[in-house]
């Protein structure tokens, strides 16, 4: 009797066991070696409550900790094959690899594979990645993790404001370092964002690809292609699957005071008309006596305005609004395409287009290989591979090998074998083409000017000269430096040579030789 009841004892002792104190090693021996510290929730964690070392699907051995300040057991039926499920809790983490998966409550079934609930956050160290998200699945043996609930990915390099990407679906392959993100991808930048339907960030290159024609919005840009790569670690973005973009870029423009838009208003509507058609820089001496005579009464009566304006000044008034002319900044479209568009996120700004490049703006087309923008708002332009230009409103194309255009100034240097021509105004025919070593062209001020071994041809007329300067609004053009003239098999060299347009005229100063071909 006392044996039966002893083994009656010995039973109930036995099944009244917790399995919290079973050794994990021989609960679970397929799950590969681990071993288990048995910690408090106050305790500090100086060593992993348990590791892993064995083989997934994909590596022969894989460095995994768990850490966590309580870890309970309890047993489970997966698949119909019994086993425990370990729960991690109170700052529960797992080190897989160098990738750190953290989260407030942790679930590993056998083989552990697990669920991470509370908020989960997921850090590369090394790569300068954070991704976040409510829950997420977490699987060793595919070793790949799974997360939703406003997933996000934060980009930081350096000490600026990080990168942030939301998605529907984000998963990260920790084997390959690569982070797949599945519906409504949006990058956010300081100043802009990128929309598209799907990504993959890969950690070895830094390069996070946009899928299925994605969308840059920024201020004063919009990008878009078959794809675009946002490099992390220089902060840029690269497009070349039928890229093309839109820069809305700043011209400084001459705007006509109130006294001078008044005088002008003061002329008969036909008069008006008529002033329309005439070439800018037209000798006003040439014109019809009537017409003299209703500017010269328009002019006195601007000049009686502005003297009434000054000898009543107005506090209120800007002290520059009675100036004859003022410069004001408006904003102009500008429509890029080419082979490959590369576009830097800094301060500064800095564009590269090579191939095939086109750049458009209401009035002006520029067409070459390779071109560089930088600036504020990408204002400067710059070809060194040779460039065309077309500019529709004068009538011009100018052709050269390396090229300076800042579109806020309006400012525009030309070099390598430069030329310019100027299109006949009724029809595609050339009137004038000039060549130089070095051209430059106020636009703003309609000044050009060009220097080193000046050629200028116009209708039967070809001049030489070291220095040649043409001013749009008066029709005329300085050249200096000894200036060769040949006209009508007529020759003349001379000081300086001053040619009008309006009336068609030449001017020859000082030291004049000349003969007959």
């Amino acid at each position: 009797m006392s044996a039966l009841r002893f083994m009656i004892t010995l039973f109930v002792v036995v099944a009244s066991l917790s399995c919290r104190s079973l050794p994990y090693q021989e609960i679970l021996p397929w799950s590969g070696e681990r071993t288990v510290q048995e910690v408090g929730p106050d305790k500090p964690l100086p060593q992993p409550v348990m590791t892993d070392n064995s083989a997934t699907e994909r590596r022969k051995s894989v460095p995994t900790q768990f850490y966590a300040a309580e870890l309970v057991r309890e047993p489970v039926v997966i698949d119909g094959k019994p086993g425990f499920r370990m729960i991690l809790r109170g700052d529960a983490t797992i080190v897989h690899d160098d990738t750190t998966l953290k989260a407030p409550l942790i679930y590993l079934d056998p083989g552990n594979e697990g669920r991470l609930v509370g908020g989960v956050t997921i850090t590369d160290r090394e790569q300068g990645l954070t991704l976040r998200a409510a829950s997420g699945t977490y699987s060793r043996a595919k070793e790949f993790v799974s997360i939703e609930g406003l997933p996000r990915i934060e980009i930081r390099q350096g000490d600026g404001k990080p990168v942030i990407v939301t998605t529907n679906l984000l998963k990260r392959d920790l084997a390959e370092k690569k982070s797949y993100l599945d519906g409504d991808v949006r990058m956010h930048g300081e100043r802009w964002s990128l929309l598209a339907d799907r990504g993959v960030l890969s950690d070895d290159t830094g390069v996070m690809l946009f899928e299925k024609e994605p969308v840059l919005i920024g201020r004063d840009i919009y990008m878009s292609g078959g794809n675009i790569e946002y490099l992390t670690k220089e902060k840029k973005v690269v497009l070349k699957d039928r890229p093309f973009a839109r820069l809305i870029m700043v011209e400084r423009t001459e705007v006509k005071s109130a006294v001078q838009e008044s005088w002008q208003k003061s002329l008969r509507p036909e008069t008006q008309a008529y002033l329309k058609t005439l070439p800018p820089g037209t000798d006003p001496k040439t014109l019809p006596p009537e017409i003299q005579e209703e500017l010269r009464r328009a002019s006195e009566e601007a000049q009686r305005q502005e003297q009434q304006k000054k000898d009543q000044p107005n506090p209120s008034t800007d002290t520059g609004a009675d100036q004859a002319t003022s410069t004001q900044e408006r904003r102009v479209p500008f429509d890029l395409s080419a082979g490959r568009i590369e576009y830097r996120f800094d301060e500064k700004g800095e564009a590269h287009l090579l191939g095939g490049v086109k750049i458009t703006s209401e009035t002006r087309s520029l067409y070459g290989e390779q071109f560089r923008l930088s600036g504020a708002g990408l204002s400067l332009i710059e070809a060194d591979r040779g460039v065309k230009l077309i500019d529709r409103k004068e009538k011009m194309q100018i052709n050269a090998r390396l090229m300076r255009y800042d579109t806020k100034k309006r400012w525009l240097w030309l070099s390598g074998s430069p030329v310019v021509e100027l299109q006949e105004n009724n029809g595609p025919g050339i009137r004038a083409r000039l060549e130089a070593a070095v051209i430059e062209r106020d636009m703003e001020k309609e000044i050009t000017l060009a220097r080193g071994n000046v050629h200028l041809k116009r209708k039967a007329e070809e001049a030489i000269a070291e220095i040649a300067v043409f001013r749009e609004k008066e029709q005329k053009m300085d050249l200096t430096g000894r200036p060769f003239l040949l006209r009508g098999g007529v020759w003349v060299r001379c000081k300086k040579i001053q040619m009008l347009s309006n009336p068609d005229r030449v001017i020859f100063e000082e030291d004049l030789s000349g003969g007959v071909r």
